[in-house]
């Protein structure tokens, strides 16, 4: 998958998470990012099954990655029309 072998080539400053994200939630809160990086207009669902992620912990790691504007989210958030995440463009390289 060409996906996989851009994982490590993702070009956001993941450090910079440890200053929004609680440190028991930084390794899921780095899957994210990555995940979202490269499938940008993902659901939360997605997200989900990608990481592997219980779904309180890959919710509570987005509305972090939200509030400090590293995610965006789009659509109403309701069955039929989920959420979909995007990268800031204020995060990537």
């Amino acid at each position: 998958n060409t996906k996989i072998g851009l994982w490590e080539e993702i070009q956001v400053d993941l450090n910079l998470l440890k200053n929004f994200v609680p440190s028991a939630l930084v390794a899921t809160a780095e899957v994210i990012v990555k995940i979202v990086y490269l499938d940008e207009g993902i659901t939360e669902a997605e997200i989900r099954e990608a990481a592997s992620a219980r779904k309180q912990r890959i919710a509570k790691c987005l509305r972090k990655l939200i509030d400090a504007g590293w995610v965006l989210r789009s659509q109403a958030g309701v069955r039929g029309d989920p959420f979909r995440y995007y990268l800031s463009d204020d995060v990537k390289k």
